[in-house]
């Protein structure tokens, strides 16, 4: 469905003389990428919303998405597969930030740190095939990537202090990605053999 949408949107370009032919496919990925974007943007203000969970999920997909674009990470096949990747990886941080005390907030946030950051620095940038790095922009992503799991973990320090909930909606973010790009390195391995 985004794929048409997308490809349709770039006929009406053509159509109407706004791009030339020879971009059309290149404007249809653009505007397919636009259009889940803000597809699973809506999901996740929506679920936020539902849930009363909107600065909590607020502030971890701000250390998710910081990182994402930097670090890299799991891609989904389709679409769909996207969206419910983000939707499943949404409610269960949901669930964990409104049944879980203050003292496993503590403890957990500590843990996903300290994994969070040795993997950040060990993996990143994962490497999607359909998108190749040259090194020189590896090295910039990597350093970029450390830079942001730095910033995070300052933020995160801060608020153990002053308010652990915080700290625990950051460093789920930051362990989000962290996994995620384990996912993608698996799933990439799997291609493979």
């Amino acid at each position: 469905m985004i794929s048409r949408l997308a490809k349709s949107t770039a006929c009406f370009f053509v159509d109407n003389k706004i791009i030339e032919a020879e971009d059309a496919e290149v404007y249809s990925y653009g505007m397919e990428l636009l259009i889940s974007t803000v597809l699973n943007f809506a999901v996740a203000i929506v679920i936020a919303v539902a849930t009363k969970s909107i600065l909590p999920c607020l502030v971890n997909l701000a250390a998710f998405l910081t990182l994402r674009v930097n670090a890299g990470g799991y891609h989904a096949d389709t679409h769909l597969g996207c969206t419910m990747t983000l939707v499943s990886t949404l409610l269960i941080f949901i669930f964990a930030e409104k049944n879980i005390s203050e003292v496993a907030m503590f403890f957990n946030s500590l843990m996903m740190l300290l994994l969070s950051n040795i993997l950040i620095i060990m993996l990143s940038p994962v490497e999607h095939p359909n998108k190749p790095i040259s090194e020189d922009m590896k090295r910039k992503l990597r350093d970029k990537s450390v830079k942001w799991a730095g910033i995070w973990t300052v933020f995160c320090v801060v608020f153990i202090v002053v308010d652990v909930r915080f700290c625990f909606y950051a460093a789920s973010g930051v362990f989000t990605i962290a996994m995620a790009m384990i996912a993608e390195k698996i799933k990439l391995k799997e291609k493979i053999v």
